[in-house]
């Protein structure tokens, strides 16, 4: 008899533990895995610095050169068609355009308002987009310039990396940095979009300016527009005191969940553990 409720006993305890555990991997889940990619893309950034400090002064004038040609060039046509690129000997020169460690790599990005810092590579395949944010090929390489407008592009909702996750976060007026080679580019936000996927308009060269336009798929895990975060560029000026957006962060709500489903089931094992001790007396009285 006492065996028999010894064993009732051990049954939710089991359910309990399993649930428990659940709770806690899905809270820590994004957490861990953000740090683990944020540590690595900072290795990556810091290799690259490394070869920009050890390439001489002439050659990358000459890379910088080469980009500001790339654009010169891109300025001429009266439309940007992203859709109308085809692998040819044109590819090879744009992939070869700023790259200094074999990776394709071209820079990196700062966004002190969502606490981002990530890689920049040429290109937007999915393989690209896995490993950081990639650069619109048929938009100005991000090396600034009367006329340019360049895309860069990452994705949103990854459960390993928040990479643009929290892009809808970034206001007007906010600022981001674009590092390439021994430049340090500032752009304000001036504009926020939505668009369909097909919409070109807002990433078009307009004379005279310098843009920089950050993409992402939107809205969150439904991904059927894309929203579009523009700055213009501003001088230089590095702010480390940015204030850090109110709204939480998509990791942040994955935390909560979690938290919540792990009080939820400290609750109901009270509740359950209650209601067996109550058994157990009303058994012991009976044999008694």
């Amino acid at each position: 008899m006492f065996k028999k409720i010894k064993n009732n006993e051990d049954t939710p305890n089991l359910v309990f533990i399993i649930l428990i555990s659940l709770g806690v991997s899905i809270m820590l889940y994004p957490i861990i895995s953000n740090y683990i990619n944020t540590n690595k893309y900072n290795k990556i950034i810091s290799s690259y610095k490394i070869t920009s400090e050890e390439e001489t002064k002439k050659r990358k004038k000459e890379l910088i050169d080469k980009a500001n040609k790339y654009n010169k060039e891109l300025s001429k046509l009266k439309v940007i068609d992203i859709f109308g690129n085809e692998e040819n000997d044109k590819d090879n020169e744009y992939n070869n355009t700023l790259s200094i460690t074999g990776s394709g790599i071209m820079g990196y990005i700062e966004i002190p308002k969502i606490d981002v810092r990530l890689p920049i590579y040429h290109g937007t395949s999915e393989s690209v987009l896995s490993r950081g944010v990639g650069h619109l090929e048929g938009t100005s390489l991000p090396v600034g310039g009367q006329t340019t407008h360049a895309v860069l592009s990452a994705h949103r909702g990854m459960p390993s990396s928040k990479l643009f996750t929290d892009l809808n976060q970034v206001r007007e007026r906010d600022v981001f940095y674009i590092n390439v080679l021994d430049e340090v580019l500032a752009y304000q936000v001036d504009k926020i979009s939505i668009i369909e996927p097909t919409d070109l308009s807002e990433i078009q060269l307009i004379n005279g300016e310098d843009y920089v336009t950050l993409m992402t798929c939107t809205p969150y895990g439904i991904n059927t527009h894309r929203l579009l975060v523009r700055g213009k560029r501003i001088p230089y000026k590095y702010n480390k005191k940015v204030a850090k957006s109110d709204i939480f962060s998509i990791s942040d709500v994955i935390f909560y969940i979690g938290l919540n489903f792990v009080l939820m089931m400290l609750i109901i094992d009270f509740i359950l553990k209650k209601k067996l001790y109550l058994k157990k007396d009303i058994k012991i009285e009976r044999l008694k």
